[in-house]
Order: C-alpha cells, then sequence, then structure tokens
C-alpha cells in the first residue's frame, strides 16, 4: 500500500504544480519523501528532492533550492540513475547563474551536457546548453555563448523539441542584433518565421519576443517603420500580460529607432520607460532579498529554540 501512498502524494505534487499552488505542492512532496524514507525507496527520494528543488527554486527560495538539488544529486549517483542526472546539473547551472556563481553555473552547463550526450538523456542535455548559453550572454561572453545556441538550435530540431528551438532563435537573434550582425540576424528570423506554426500559440512571452527579433532584423536592414509595428505588436503582448522579461528590450528597441529617426522628443520618453521599469525590477530584487533574509532568521531562531 505504502507504495501506491506514494504516487499518489507525488500525483498532488504535480497537479499543484500546474495550477502554480507551489505552497501545497510543497507540503504534498515533503509527504512524499517521509513515506519514501520509510519504504527505503532511494528512487522515490531522489524523485521528491528532484521535485523539491524545482518548487523552491520557483519559490526563489534559493538556498533550500540548492540544498535539496545536492541530496537529489548524492542519490541520483549513488543509485546510478543516468536518465536524470544531466537534467540536475543542467538546473543547477541555473540557479548559480542567478546567484552570480558563474564559474560554478558554467561548469555544471558543461556537466549536464557532456553528461546528457553520455547517456542520450537530450532533454537534460538540451537544458544544459540552454542554461550554459544564457550565462555566458549574461556576462557579456557573446562569442562563446553563439556556438552554443547554434547547436541548441540543431540539436533542438534534431530532438523535435520546439521549445529548445525557439530558445536557441530568440537568444541568437538578440546576440546577433547586439553584434550589428545583419546577415546572421536575417538567417536567425527567416528559420523563425518558417517554423512560426509550430510554436506553441499560448506562449505569450515567446510571442513578444519573437516581435523583438522580426523589429531587430527590420532595424539592421534600416526598414524603421516596418520594425516599429513588430516592436509595437510586442509591447502589446507583454503589456497586457506584463511580461517583463521582453519588456525592456522592447522599450529599448523603440528608443532606438526613434533616435534613428532623429525624433528625440519621442526617443526620450520610451528611454524614461525603460529607466521606470529598471528601478521597479531592481526595487523588486531588493524587497525580495529582504523577505528572502527575514525568512532565513525566523527559520535559524526556530531551530535554536527547539535546539
Amino acid at each position: 500500500a505504502e507504495i501506491y501512498r506514494y504516487n499518489c502524494y507525488h500525483a498532488f505534487v504535480k497537479i499543484y504544480h500546474a495550477k502554480f499552488d507551489t505552497e501545497n505542492a510543497v507540503v504534498y512532496c515533503l509527504k512524499g519523501i517521509d513515506v519514501a524514507a520509510k519504504n527505503k525507496n532511494d528512487f522515490q527520494r531522489a524523485n521528491s528532492y528532484r521535485a523539491l528543488f524545482s518548487l523552491y527554486f520557483n519559490l526563489r527560495k534559493r538556498d533550500s533550492a540548492i540544498k535539496y538539488a545536492a541530496y537529489a544529486m548524492d542519490i541520483t549517483e549513488k543509485i546510478n540513475d543516468t536518465s536524470n542526472i544531466a537534467t540536475m546539473y543542467g538546473n543547477l547551472s541555473r540557479i548559480y547563474n542567478e546567484m552570480d556563481l558563474y564559474d560554478k553555473a558554467i561548469d555544471f552547463g558543461k556537466k549536464g551536457i557532456e553528461l546528457g550526450q553520455q547517456y542520450k538523456d537530450y532533454k537534460g542535455m538540451l537544458i544544459s546548453m540552454n542554461n550554459l548559453g544564457n550565462c555566458l550572454m549574461g556576462i557579456n561572453r557573446e562569442p562563446e555563448a553563439i556556438p552554443v545556441f547554434e547547436n541548441l538550435l540543431l540539436e533542438g530540431q534534431k530532438h523535435k523539441r520546439t521549445r529548445s528551438v525557439l530558445n536557441a532563435l530568440i537568444n541568437l537573434g538578440i546576440l546577433y542584433f547586439n553584434m550589428a550582425d545583419e546577415q546572421n540576424t536575417t538567417r536567425i528570423a527567416k528559420k523563425m518565421k518558417e517554423m512560426e506554426p509550430t510554436f506553441d500559440a499560448a506562449d505569450r512571452m515567446g510571442e513578444s519576443y519573437r516581435h523583438l527579433v522580426y523589429g531587430y532584423d527590420l532595424t539592421l536592414q534600416r526598414k524603421f517603420g516596418l520594425a516599429e509595428n513588430e516592436f509595437m505588436a510586442g509591447l502589446k503582448i507583454a503589456e497586457a500580460d506584463s511580461i517583463t522579461a521582453p519588456l525592456e528590450s522592447l522599450y529599448l528597441a523603440m528608443s532606438t529607432i526613434k533616435y534613428a529617426e532623429q525624433d528625440f522628443a519621442a526617443a526620450t520618453v520610451w528611454d524614461n520607460k525603460w529607466g521606470a521599469l529598471d528601478q521597479t525590477l531592481k526595487r523588486q530584487e531588493m524587497s525580495e532579498y529582504a523577505l528572502d533574509m527575514e525568512a532565513k532568521y525566523e527559520t535559524e531562531r526556530k531551530e535554536a529554540t527547539i535546539k
């Protein structure tokens, strides 16, 4: 009966996770870990620790995420569960990148790619490629990021994972535009247009970023009016759904267009929008950090009281 109890708890974790109710997902994850420990079932334990790692990561509790990732990694390696190890390294690469521990993020990303290839775990390999590329891009190591994303594009197509393909295309579009490489920006925009029907229609963030890349391509071709239409279409989606990630790039892109057209008044308006959003995001990050510190202090105080 205990094996069914575990499966039942784990099903609840998936349901709550799908409903974005992370708090309840965590509760059932912890219940699952208890049952797995009683069953002395390391596969179940590793499975729950991996889920817990992902849940805490979404809650932005990075210390806890890393702790449970380490537990999961230990067990995954101990039981030689080759089908999950590359994904683990890929996910840890993302966490270390967000914590500004770039060397570790790069090492873990590379290790994830290597293990994914070794064990033919292509999902883990693609996750690792994407997170390694994002890390290199974030620390301005563009020449190193480009081959990673070009590889992600090829492998994503080969293994029919459209999410990976779209991530690669978006990032390559941004990278080549930043390098003012007109030929490659056009190549990427064309490929994106070709693959448009295969992308998930519900992915509003992806759609917003696609307009950004199409606009970048037109900007480099000096077709400012058409570029502006693309940027505005992307803005409409991002603003309607409050998707902040592409918003900063879109505001900046509009400001660039207006400067190119020598419409300085309009350029200043877009600059100000970009500046205001940048400030808001920084404030949000600081308040989240403060809350995190408070929660950490509370937990330590409770643990000390118990002791």
